[in-house]
């Protein structure tokens, strides 16, 4: 099995696809990405019956459903628009089915990187192991081992996936989440020793949001990926000091377009 190397992951992913211009984790807003981009984050989980679905939200509550994404069969999530907020603001008009992950590996995946965020750890041991083995069953049915890596804030997940694949991992850190959460990270960190780390954009900001050297200097030793960028001269600040960047609005898309070019 190929597995991607530091140097061949993109520089600039869009945030759930290109997802300032379709709605998040849509495959319209995927498309998007596919044409402007080349790579895309998004988030999954399984569904009542085992589906790997497309969807950030634990909870059904954006798409008005009082119930967990893992209640309902695929065929039943796959019935609703992932799209309210962009038929509020009376800016989309297109039905967005929420999409598998494998629609989305049939339809664009030679086309993509792709960093898989799983989501759901809180359900289970069995359920982190479900999700992981039936992500690594598409990435090598589709043969897209090469063109993605797989991260979480839940180390329980990514020691998961460490079991069954040598595929890189991602530990996703945000300071503000307590003790919890920063005990989860150090369990990642100490258990893992994940290849990439995904610290949020503030991480690089000094007091007065001006880049900081420091933070920089702070992650400089791992892959780093940091989320969610959308200043365009801050993009180019990270991306100029090595720093891959995630975004709604990836503003560098000339360069982003020229480094995908020049990894084939």
């Amino acid at each position: 099995m190929k597995i991607v190397k530091k140097e061949d992951v993109p520089i600039l992913f869009g945030h759930r696809g290109l997802s300032s211009e379709a709605p998040e984790n849509s495959m319209d807003a995927f498309r998007l990405a596919a044409e402007r981009l080349g790579a895309v984050e998004l988030d999954v989980q399984l569904s009542g019956d085992g589906v790997v679905m497309i969807y950030h939200d634990d909870y059904l509550t954006r798409v008005g459903v009082d119930k967990s994404l893992s209640e309902l069969t695929a065929a039943e999530l796959k019935a609703f628009d992932v799209a309210p907020l962009f038929k509020k603001w009376g800016c989309y008009e297109s039905v967005c089915p929420m999409p598998s992950l494998e629609e989305l590996f049939q339809e664009l995946g030679s086309k993509l990187f792709i960093d898989i965020e799983l989501k759901g750890g809180w359900r289970g041991s069995a359920y982190r192991k479900n999700l992981a083995q039936a992500v690594l069953d598409l990435v090598e049915r589709y043969d897209m081992s090469d063109r993605v890596i797989v991260s979480s804030f839940d180390p329980r997940l990514l020691l998961a996936w460490r079991k069954i694949s040598d595929i890189p991992v991602a530990q996703l850190w945000e300071q503000r989440k307590g003790l919890y959460r920063n005990f989860l990270w150090c369990m990642g960190t100490v258990l893992l020793s994940p290849n990439m780390i995904k610290p949020p954009r503030q991480e690089y900001y000094d007091r007065e949001g001006a880049f900081s050297e420091r933070g920089y200097k702070r992650w400089a030793k791992k892959w780093s990926l940091t989320w969610t960028e959308d200043n365009a001269e801050m993009q180019e600040r990270l991306l100029a000091h090595g720093v891959r960047v995630i975004a709604n609005k990836p503003i560098a898309l000339n360069r982003a377009q020229a480094c995908w070019r020049d990894r084939d």
